[in-house]
């Protein structure tokens, strides 16, 4: 059994499996970016653009008993 330069099966495993994830994040955030453009801005979608406040009544707890 001839190990390549130093490297056990183990690290090799470990090495292989790093690209592989490495590889789907990155087309997994192209495909996000293409949804995200193909969404645009005012899209309705949610989550997206520029956040409204919430408005709510009177503070609790100024000035009330």
């Amino acid at each position: 059994m001839v190990r390549s330069a130093g490297m056990t099966e183990k690290s090799q495993r470990r090495d292989t499996r790093a690209q592989r994830l490495q590889a789907a994040l990155r087309e997994n955030l192209k495909r996000r970016k293409a949804q995200a453009r193909g969404r645009g801005p005012g899209s309705g979608e949610p989550g997206q653009g520029v956040a409204k406040p919430v408005t709510q009544g009177k503070p609790a707890g100024k000035g009330e008993s």
